[in-house]
């Protein structure tokens, strides 16, 4: 039982976790997604983004509520049969392959630009596909105890942006509440991608400690999120205005060429060398993701899928260009946000009504016993 205990996760391996799959190298390009429809307002589409997540948390609590031990996925073929769960399942889990590809194209795309010019795509993508391979068949426990690492490092980072707040300029984000409405709700659809991946919650909360504590956890990280997605466009903005922002592809990059601190010359160069290391630790996890639900499919060991999708991060050379990548990325994500909510939405009304129709199966029984 102990041993047993040990692989649990924590609450704070859980909040790492959760962290660490849903921060990644977008960070730096978020602000010109936003900014760029809702200008001084994009903190705002911040805000209305969230409502995704938090969805994602109040539906999949049902779940964990009363199948805390079993997967979703296990759940889909409990409740829809197993040709029709399978086949959500599998779509469930062509999504991680799908962020992925996007996150090891953006990794090509960054890395070669500002950090290692004298590599080539395949190069990176090899070393990528190499690390991701290894290092997702070490089990959730140690992908956990990567997660924290890494959280506390980009904390680290990103207090250290506070520093930029002294050359920017209150004017730049106002007049506050001035773009309209439809125009907040377009920038919104640019944070869906940014907060993608809390449908993980999902596939590892049977692997949690203690399970009632998932669901204040799950929120608490939420929120932690959502400050710093406002921190990182507050800030840019602050630094460079609603008119210079949508013009760069990653506009935080460049708000750390503003941060100076005592024996450091240029603070982007610190970035660019840990940011791999960020971008590793979220890739991992959600590698570490479609291995898991293509287990549950097949009845394969994880492991074994974690080396038969090798070949799949080389997809990521199909993005010629970061224009080409977000182009992608606009026309699928609506439809894999749309599948998200329908499947989460479905699998845990079912549980919430074959619970309610046992209880009430239950209660006459039990009554009845009290009666005699």
């Amino acid at each position: 039982m102990r041993k047993i205990n040990a692989n649990l996760l924590s609450e704070f391996e859980l909040m790492g976790t959760i962290i660490g799959w849903t921060v990644a190298v977008g960070l730096l390009s978020l602000p010109a997604s936003v900014v760029s429809s809702a200008k001084q307002d994009g903190w705002i589409a911040v805000l209305i983004g969230a409502v995704y997540p938090f969805y994602v948390i109040l539906f999949g609590s049902i779940i964990i509520k009363y199948y805390p031990n079993i997967t979703i996925m296990d759940l889909s073929k409990k409740f829809l049969g197993k040709v029709f769960g399978n086949l959500l399942n599998f779509l469930f889990m062509a999504q991680w392959l799908f962020y992925l590809v996007a996150v090891i194209g953006a990794a090509n795309n960054l890395l070669i630009v500002y950090s290692v010019w004298f590599m080539t795509p395949l190069k990176i993508t090899l070393v990528y596909a190499l690390l991701l391979a290894w290092g997702s068949t070490k089990g959730l426990k140690i992908l956990a105890k990567m997660d924290v690492a890494g959280l506390l490092f980009l904390s680290l980072l990103l207090l250290s942006s506070f520093i930029a707040f002294t050359k920017g300029d209150i004017l730049n984000i106002q007049p506050v509440f001035d773009t309209p409405i439809l125009k907040l709700l377009e920038a919104s659809k640019s944070m869906v991608f940014a907060y993608a991946n809390m449908e993980l919650l999902l596939v590892i909360h049977p692997f949690v400690k203690n399970k009632k504590k998932i669901v204040k956890v799950a929120l608490i990280s939420v929120i932690i999120v959502i400050v710093i997605y406002l921190l990182v466009v507050v800030t840019a903005l602050l630094f460079f205005g609603p008119d210079i922002v949508p013009t760069m592809f990653w506009p935080f990059y460049f708000v750390s060429e503003g941060i100076k601190l005592t024996g450091i010359n240029n603070f982007r160069y610190i970035l660019m060398i840990f940011w791999p290391l960020i971008i590793f630790r979220n890739a991992t996890m959600v590698y570490y993701a479609a291995a898991a639900v293509m287990g549950s499919i097949t009845g394969m060991a994880n492991k074994k899928w974690c080396i038969l999708f090798f070949p799949v991060i080389f997809l990521a050379l199909l993005f010629e260009n970061e224009v080409q990548r977000r182009d992608f990325i606009d026309k699928v994500i609506p439809w894999v946000t749309i599948f998200n909510v329908l499947y989460v939405l479905i699998i845990s009304l079912i549980a919430l009504v074959k619970n309610k129709r046992a209880s009430r199966k239950k209660t006459p029984g039990e009554e009845s016993v009290q009666g005699e």
